[in-house]
């Protein structure tokens, strides 16, 4: 059985290297800023404890999508995907 916690979001915050790496990003207690800029931010996820599990390829897309366009993505949805400049 899945862990309990698994249809819970929560925000981890990238700290460095491939974005495209879960075990880059680290869980934060706060939300972080709508921003428009050129690197990721953080990340709405699955809470999966202190790194959010291996993402999706949809997960990966929009984190692609937020690189190439530079603002949060989805547009259309909540964001997923926060930026920073």
């Amino acid at each position: 059985m899945d862990n309990c916690k698994s249809n819970k979001r929560q925000w981890y915050a990238f700290t460095h290297g491939d974005p495209l790496i879960a075990e880059n990003y680290f869980r934060t207690n706060v939300q972080p800023a709508f921003e428009i800029g050129e690197r990721i931010c953080a990340v709405y996820t699955k809470d999966n404890g202190i790194h959010p599990r291996g993402f999706t390829n949809e997960m990966k897309s929009i984190i692609a999508d937020a690189l190439v366009t530079g603002i949060p993505q989805p547009t259309n949805a909540v964001p997923l995907v926060l930026l920073k400049p």
